[in-house]
Parts: C-alpha cells; structure tokens; sequence
C-alpha cells in the first residue's frame, strides 16, 4: 500500500521491542533519518522522544511489533 504523506508532514518509524524501540524521523521532504535511536518502552521514555518535535501534530507515526513488541 502507497500512502501520500503531505509535504509538512515528518514521518516517525518505530521497531518496537519487549524492552526497547528504535525510533527513526524523517522530517518532511528529507530522504535521510535525522534521529535514529533506541529508547525504553515505558511511559516516560515515549514522553521524551515526543515532545522533541516543535510540534506533535505534524508527525506521523508507524510502528512494526513482533509477538513481544
């Protein structure tokens, strides 16, 4: 499935784990990720890494979880 993300619109990507995720941005019209980091899976982790983005609203964001994710 192709999805049109609007051009001011970042895209965050996250592979989530038991413990961790790895956290990936694309910021609109950028082909390379500007973070790409591993954080905790508890409340005050994901907290942090969105309250990053000047403004949350604009972000998109995907995950993949295996069975324990």
């Amino acid at each position: 499935m192709l999805i049109h993300v609007p051009p001011d619109v970042d895209v965050l990507a996250m592979d989530v784990h038991k413990s961790t995720i790895s956290a990936a941005l694309l910021e609109a019209g950028s082909t390379r990720p500007v973070i790409d980091n591993k954080i905790s899976t508890d409340d005050e982790s994901i907290r942090r890494l969105v309250s990053r983005f000047e403004d949350p609203r604009r972000v998109w964001a995907c995950y993949e979880a295996g069975p324990t994710g």
